[in-house]
């Protein structure tokens, strides 16, 4: 015989009365026969129980049954007929009888708690990255086609121009390890909103690369620092002035490709997602200064780059509270990293895993322990 019992209290059970079903509205028009119908979903379910308690201390046994059920929390009810529920208590009714001091007869109706069918909307922290990093790019597109000109200067104005995109293009590739075709951006040399609209596609096309923040950010420390002449009117400035309004916008381009790299690509675990929003808020801070001091910053660039740091604070807040930390692991047998994923995880599939978070080229190097995720 199957035990029926909440908390700690077993019972005996006369009968279970199970409602659910739909909330229904029903709606009803003027002309028409046949209403209109709407589902909201599900009603709660409601179990009613009749059962006694048998017990030498019934008294004691009722109190106990009462302070189960006046809890905040839900409590755990096992009956024969329906099996095991998570479940709140709604209400209680005892029934003493002097005739028989062993047993209380009683009425409980609770309510299962269950998942939810129709999840509330919650707004996409995510999205929310990708609209502020399109805003800071609108900005510093804007900042850009005002500030580079070579029309009207000589034509070493424009080289130099051309030569400051080049070599960008070439340590962004050498900083990513991947060869960039620079061609189509150096024909519109001459066109600040043609020359912008490149390096956009040009940034593009690499948000989805491995290690792309890391990389991103070591392109950013690697950019060379253009200082501007005080002397304004002179080519020398002209030329100042358009090798920093290059470096703002792929500044702010490697800066709000990171932020949407991270956002789309969901990091493995707490401390992934952590490290990349740290990585991105301090290119934020260093992109805010360097565009500062290069004579390119702007008060609606620094608006959205505030603002695109704080939505990458609340996406990765967001997202990294539900992922599993990084942990250490150490055996005395040293172990491999096969037997490591077998013991840590319970299956060997987290071998390449645990390689690849552990840096392990080979698995029969054993390190004296592992990095390894928490169950």
């Amino acid at each position: 015989m199957k035990i029926n019992k909440i908390g700690d209290v077993e019972f005996h059970v006369n009968n279970i009365t199970d409602e659910c079903g739909n909330r229904l509205v029903t709606h009803e028009y003027p002309q028409r026969d046949v209403p209109f119908i709407e589902n909201l979903g599900n009603k709660a379910r409601k179990l009613t129980i009749s059962g006694a308690l048998f017990s030498d201390d019934v008294s004691a046994l009722c109190a106990q049954l009462t302070k189960i059920c006046n809890g905040a929390d839900p409590v755990k009810l096992t009956l024969d007929l329906i099996g095991e529920l998570e479940v709140y208590c709604e209400s209680l009714s005892l029934t003493h009888d002097n005739q028989s001091q062993r047993m209380a007869a009683f009425s409980l109706t609770v309510q299962p708690v269950g998942e939810q069918r129709y999840p509330e909307g919650r707004v996409s922290t995510s999205d929310r990255v990708v609209e502020t990093a399109d805003a800071l790019d609108s900005a510093s597109i804007t900042n850009f086609i005002n500030t580079f000109d070579v029309a009207g200067w000589p034509g070493y104005v424009q080289e130099a121009a051309e030569f400051a995109a080049a070599s960008t293009i070439e340590l962004l590739g050498a900083t990513l390890g991947v060869g960039l075709d620079g061609g189509a951006l150096l024909a519109v040399a001459r066109n600040p909103a043609g020359l912008a609209a490149e390096f956009v596609k040009l940034f593009g096309g690499v948000h989805e690369m491995p290690g792309i923040v890391e990389g991103l950010s070591t392109f950013q420390d690697s950019q060379p620092v253009v200082q501007v002449p005080r002397q304004t009117g002179t080519t020398a400035h002209r030329q100042a002035l358009n090798a920093a309004a290059i470096n703002q916008l792929t500044n702010v381009l490697s800066v709000t490709t990171a932020a949407r790299a991270a956002a789309s690509n969901d990091a493995p675990a707490y401390d992934d997602a952590v490290g990349d929003m740290n990585t991105i808020t301090s290119m934020i801070d260093k992109s805010v200064t360097s565009s500062a001091a290069g004579g390119a910053g702007t008060v609606s660039l620094y608006r959205e780059m505030k603002a695109l740091r704080a939505s990458v604070i609340t996406d990765t807040t967001e997202r990294a509270s539900r992922k599993p930390r990084v942990t250490v692991a150490s055996y005395r047998d040293r172990p491999s990293p096969l037997i490591t994923s077998y013991r840590h995880h319970g299956t060997s599939r987290r071998e390449a895993e645990i390689m690849t978070r552990n840096n392990i080229v080979s698995p029969f190097i054993i390190p004296d322990e592992y990095k390894v995720l928490t169950k």
